[in-house]
């Protein structure tokens, strides 16, 4: 039985989710959970108004987005194929 047409879009989303949650998450983790309450990282940088600045830019947004959207359906798909075995 041939696969649906749409079976290669939700792999490379799986796999772009994969990738994502290997390379970047990990700097987000060591960044805001353990450089920051640690004060490794100088309190004027990690400020608020410092933060929300960054944060109110297009493509942060777009990043941020994509990172915990496809890390999620990366989750998500592992989690389904798992079940299903």
């Amino acid at each position: 039985m041939a696969a649906p047409r749409s079976e290669p879009f939700w792999w490379l989303l799986f796999s772009a989710g994969g990738m994502l949650a290997a390379i970047f998450l990990p700097g987000h983790v060591i960044f805001q959970g353990i450089a920051m309450p640690l004060g490794w990282i100088p309190a004027e940088s990690s400020g608020y108004a410092r933060m929300h600045a960054l944060l109110s830019h297009p493509i942060a947004k777009l990043y941020l987005f994509s990172l915990i959207s496809l890390s999620l359906f990366h989750a998500a798909h592992r989690l389904k194929h798992t079940a299903m075995d």
